[in-house]
């Protein structure tokens, strides 16, 4: 469907010429990759209207600007790489990148999601979205730390089952999970088929939630948390805007923030996580993740902040890859990437 748009929009000469001349190269390689494919090859294989897909064509390239939002199954699923391109190449032909407006992003099932990708949650990558494989970030983190991390990938969410009966997981920590069929991360495990194939491989399983949920049931552990509306800290949404989370009631006595439980845990297992509060995690994460120097609770304040904030003037960026910046894409890459990009890249 998507490269039935595209195809058809080159074809019109409806691209964005002077994006595409200023901002990208390789566009023949898009070209030579839609030679036999139109609207009618893809209403034919999607059962689509061609009519409908030429209008969405036209609707797309006559925008002012475009925000392109898929789910978030396409960001996580490696198959779904294909598809993912040829939007980014369709957002990039009509010049729906680096603007306002504009840019792909994936619809992610939490709030925090960006935040998280940020800070590091994914296997492979570093604070600040940087590839593990990133040795002077490496270094860096080391000295701040001091402490050397692991070399080399973890275990993604969607491999925490095979990587259980594998024997390579022996315990889980599972943070406020959800009954719902995700395990993408410890949270998520809240599926019963999934968490009882797990279940079934581990030594120990800690649970830390605000009710007994399917996981908290088939614990060895179990300890109270805190209920979004008690907590206090930070959010990072999709525009990289970094807010503050206030607490709105005061959970019970023994219900304790994930970030405490995650310190003394790490620390009774020979850390040294010297944080007493919400505003000194930030300090932390403005310390690991360089997107996010500068970033204060102060600077936060009531509106929030997009990150990177800017070093000229102290305010956010509300576009990373704007025309100042001199970047340019290539379409070759994005047709035959090398790894899918995370939202933060993904956007404006």
């Amino acid at each position: 469907m998507i490269a039935g748009v595209l195809s058809q929009i080159l074809e019109d000469g409806n691209e964005n010429a002077d994006f595409i001349a200023q901002r990208t190269a390789g566009l023949d390689k898009v070209r030579d990759e839609l030679t036999s494919t139109s609207p009618e090859t893809a209403a034919e294989q999607t059962g689509l209207d061609v009519e409908e897909l030429k209008a969405a064509a036209d609707l797309i390239a006559q925008a002012e600007a475009t925000t392109f939002v898929y789910p978030r199954e396409l960001w996580t699923d490696v198959d779904s790489e294909a598809i993912l391109a040829r939007l980014a190449c369709l957002a990039l032909a009509t010049g729906n990148a680096g603007k306002p407006g504009s840019g792909l992003f994936p619809l992610p099932a939490r709030a925090n999601a960006q935040g998280a990708i940020d800070l590091g949650v994914r296997p492979n990558i570093l604070p600040g979205q940087r590839p593990i494989s990133d040795q002077n970030a490496r270094e860096k983190l080391a000295d701040l730390w001091e402490s050397t991390g692991p070399g080399e990938a973890g275990i993604a969410g969607f491999d925490l089952c095979a990587a259980a009966e594998a024997g390579e997981i022996k315990a889980l920590v599972v943070v406020n999970g959800e009954k719902r069929n995700d395990i993408s991360g410890a949270a998520g495990l809240g599926d019963s088929q999934e968490l009882n194939k797990i279940r079934q491989h581990l030594d120990l399983l800690i649970v830390q939630d605000i009710f007994l949920s399917d996981a908290a049931n088939q614990a060895d552990v179990v300890l109270p948390g805190c209920a979004f509306a008690e907590m206090d800290g930070t959010l990072t949404n999709l525009e990289r805007r970094v807010q503050r989370l206030r607490p709105a009631v005061i959970g019970p006595e023994q219900a304790r923030p994930a970030w405490q439980f995650i310190r003394d845990l790490a620390n009774e297992l020979g850390g040294a996580l010297d944080v007493s509060s919400p505003a000194d995690v930030l300090a932390e994460i403005a310390l690991a993740a360089p997107i996010y120097a500068g970033i204060t609770y102060a600077v936060v304040g009531d509106k929030g902040i997009q990150w990177p904030r800017r070093q000229s003037d102290g305010k956010g960026s509300e576009l990373i890859h704007g025309p100042e910046s001199g970047h340019v894409w290539d379409f070759a890459h994005i047709v035959r990437p090398s790894a899918p990009a995370s939202p933060g890249e993904r956007g404006a």
